[in-house]
């Protein structure tokens, strides 16, 4: 801690403790549009400087920054949708650097990679499906805590004919093309986390 009692500079290194936990909620933020009959017209000079200023008033007193070792002790979770509580949840390793202005802005900086997760997602109100994160995927911030790059896998299993994806030439009576299998539903989520693009595959296990 470091300089004047107004606006103190505050660095700190953390690390989490045994079984904590990290949880983010997306709020959709709604703008209201309002109409007026009128037009404002601003008139008369408006001075290039402003004499005796007001003090500059700081919801924190200080300049924070922190960095934080991320292990297999911490899961972050994100939960998308809080009325069906569509969420995922992983735990990860990678080194992030949090820095936060006197205003409450915060800057997220830096790298996790997956080591294990899980999640949930509800498609369309229908029906809800269970789903685990492949090992190996990476989050990565630059600034926007909300908003990190995403190079993740998830998989859900299905139990399913495969005949409609086997040749259409093959013998559709023969009991073993009409026996259900376990087909496992990857989906590659890459990009930003807020518009991602998605992409859907069926594989054997």
């Amino acid at each position: 801690v470091q300089g004047p009692l107004e606006l103190l500079r505050v660095d700190m290194t953390a690390k989490p403790a045994q079984a904590s936990r990290l949880q983010y909620t997306y709020i959709a933020q709604m703008q209201e549009l309002s109409e007026s009959n009128g037009i404002v017209v601003f008139t008369g000079n408006i001075p290039a400087v402003v004499q005796n200023p007001e003090p500059i008033e700081y919801a924190f007193p200080f300049l924070l920054h922190m960095g934080l070792e991320m292990n297999d002790q911490l899961e972050l979770q994100v939960v998308f949708n809080p009325l069906t509580r569509d969420m995922i949840k992983f735990q990860g390793q990678g080194d992030l650097q949090m820095n936060m202005s006197p205003n409450g802005a915060i800057e997220l900086n830096g790298r996790c990679e997956v080591v294990k997760g899980s999640g949930s997602y509800t498609y369309q109100n229908l029906f809800k499906r269970n789903f685990e994160v492949v090992p190996g995927g990476t989050l990565l911030w630059t600034k926007d805590p909300a908003n990190p790059f995403v190079d993740l896998s998830a998989y859900f299993t299905v139990r399913t004919s495969p005949l409609p994806i086997l040749a259409t030439d093959i013998d559709k009576q023969d009991t073993a093309n009409l026996r259900k299998e376990v087909f496992w539903v990857v989906a590659n989520v890459k990009d930003y986390l807020i518009e991602p693009d998605l992409d859907f595959q069926l594989k054997y296990p």
